[in-house]
Parts: C-alpha cells; structure tokens; sequence
C-alpha cells in the first residue's frame, strides 16, 4: 500500500512540476513573440520597457497583472479620454497600485504629470518601488486607502488568493497590520489641489470607501476616475448613485467603470 501512494504522489509531482515548466515556458514565449528583451533570475522575469526595466515575480499573479495592463492595454480607453478631452494631467492618484504597471502606463503617457502610488500590501510594495525607481515623477505609499485614519489589516484570503488580490479589513486575528489613510490626506501631503485622473483598484475597500457622501469630498476635485467595483460587495448601484451626483458621466470598459466629469 505505501509502495502505491508512493507511485501516486511521484506521478502528481511529475504532473505538477510539468506544469509549472509548460507555464514558464509559454510566459517566456510570449516575450519573445511580443519581442520584449527579457532575462530571468531563478526567481523573477526581467523586462525592459520603454528602456527601463519591469521585474515579474515568476510565483503568483504578476505575469497575469502584466498581461493585462501592459499587453492588453486595460487603460487605453481611459488615456484617450484624457487626451480627446485635452485635459492637461497634472495629478495622478494609483489606489491600488500592485506592483506599479498601471503607474508605468500613466507615467510613459503622461511624462509631465505627478503620480502618487499607494499599495498596502508589504511585498507587492517592494516591487512598486522597483519597478517605478526609475520615473521621477512616481511617488510611492505604503499604506491603504479608507474613509478614515486607522490601523487596518491585511487579507490573503480574497478571490483567488494571489498578489493581485489583497484586501484590507477592520479586523484580523492573523493579518499584518497595514496603515489605512484618506485620499484627503494624500492630496494634503502633495499639495494636489485637482486629481486629473483618480484610479481605484482597492480590492472590495470601495464598500467601506463609498459607503457615506461625507468620506467623497475628493471628488469634488476629481475629473476623471476609474474604478474597478467588485460586485461580491453588492455596491456597484451605490457608487453610480455618488458618482453621478457629482456630475460624472459613468460607462464602463471590461472591468473598469469610468466617470468623467461634466462641465
């Protein structure tokens, strides 16, 4: 009997660890089909893009971030909104920053503007400051954004379990601490008066974020935001009901609603 479950797990090893090379192998095909010059660590892909690099972290959900904002193009349709508008960007807020791709995209977009990158989540966090050291106009926060000042929590649990999905919560028994703040805040600590461009990707935060008109102050200054509402929190109609009471203009591309703001 042992002699069999030995066989079995040797098999399901094979299987897994095969796997695992197919997938390797197909990420770095597609590099090389994109013709992105890239060079690998035993624990990372590093890409160079616009002449600076990007370091993807070969476990978890980076590669996927990747092909989604980068390859994908997820922001196109708000830069064109920014650009056939002729709205001079001058502030960036990225809520929600992961490992700064969005950030890059902006940044390479709209090299003049002043972007702030928040992210709470501590490993994530590392990779943003690496991967935006390079852009000057990249500020980085560790912290999450809330509708108050107070020490929050982080959640692994959220969605598939990957970077890309952590979530801050109240309370925890067993989640690292994270700093919650307030967009005011960081509009007070920059000295930004307007937020060109406002993208909020905070995991299911913008339940607790939109909860009360008195918390959306900030969008009174906002001129175009972008968020993603993560429907297991059952918001979605709440937020339109805010947004469109500020004077946005709401549509929605894939898994972005984006709001515009009438003048």
């Amino acid at each position: 009997m042992i002699r069999i479950w030995n066989k079995l797990i040797n098999k399901i090893r094979k299987i897994l660890i095969n796997k695992q090379y197919e997938k390797k192998e197909n990420e770095k095909m597609i590099f090389i089909q994109r013709k992105l010059p890239f060079r690998e660590t035993n624990n990372e892909y590093i890409i160079t893009y616009n002449n600076k690099e990007i370091h993807l972290r070969k476990l978890g959900s980076d590669n996927l971030v990747f092909h989604q904002v980068i390859y994908s193009d997820e922001y196109a349709v708000v830069k064109s909104i920014l650009k056939l508008n002729n709205i001079i960007v001058k502030n960036i807020l990225d809520c929600g920053a992961n490992i700064g791709l969005t950030t890059i995209e902006m940044s390479i977009c709209f090299p003049n503007a002043n972007i702030v990158s928040i992210e709470p989540d501590k490993l994530n966090f590392k990779q943003l400051c690496l991967n935006t050291k390079e852009y000057e106009n990249v500020y980085c926060e560790e912290c999450a954004i809330w509708y108050e000042e107070r020490t929050l929590y982080l959640d692994e649990s959220f969605r598939d379990n990957l970077e890309w999905s952590r979530r801050t919560i109240e309370k925890s028994k067993t989640g690292a601490e994270v700093k919650g703040t307030t967009i005011e805040q960081i509009l007070n600590k920059y000295n930004i008066d307007v937020i060109d461009l406002l993208k909020i990707d905070i995991e299911g935060a913008e339940k607790y974020l939109f909860d009360k008109v008195e918390y959306l102050s900030f969008l009174e200054n906002t001129r175009v935001i972008a968020i993603e509402i993560h429907d297991e929190f059952k918001v979605r109609e709440k937020i339109y009901r805010y947004l469109q009471s500020f004077g946005f203009m709401l549509f929605n591309s894939n898994e972005l609603t984006i709001g515009v703001k009438l003048k």
